[in-house]
């Protein structure tokens, strides 16, 4: 009802139009952003990691981020290192543990650590084109 508002639609064509942006792939999911300090998670942290070289090593490792809840996102990256994780923790003895773990394991070659000290900007929400910047990207794209 409040998208609805907001979009100036009824609360049924906001919920039409809802429902063609989820089944099209635009909304891959709906989140609550949740405060970590208010939660306990004093630590934010990003974790820079080089893989020893082998298929099996990069599927153990895969599995080993998918079953750890204080790393919130893994992305393969170019460079020095193979991943880069951004993670969450309660304190730094807690982050210490995690940190023991990835490199007790035998897919970590490489780890270096940096911890967030302050956040400048801290976005959720993609850089969407407006509508009209996009009809003068594809005018200047076009040859008279």
């Amino acid at each position: 009802e409040e998208l609805g508002e907001r979009a100036g639609l009824s609360t049924s064509q906001a919920s039409r139009r809802l429902d063609r942006l989820r089944r099209d792939g635009y909304i891959t999911r709906i989140a609550a952003i949740l405060s970590p300090e208010r939660l306990g998670l004093e630590i934010k942290a990003y974790i820079m990691v080089g893989l020893m070289p082998h298929v099996e090593v990069a599927h153990a490792f895969h599995d080993l981020v998918k079953r750890t809840p204080e790393i919130l996102e893994c992305s393969m990256t170019t460079g020095d290192t193979d991943f880069l994780l951004k993670v969450q923790t309660k304190d730094l003895k807690t982050f210490r543990q995690l940190i023991a773990m990835l490199t007790g394991t035998k897919q970590v070659s490489a780890l270096k650590s940096s911890i967030v000290i302050e956040e400048t900007k801290n976005l959720v929400a993609l850089p969407i084109p407006s509508a009209a910047s996009q009809r003068n990207t594809q005018r200047s794209g076009q040859k008279s």
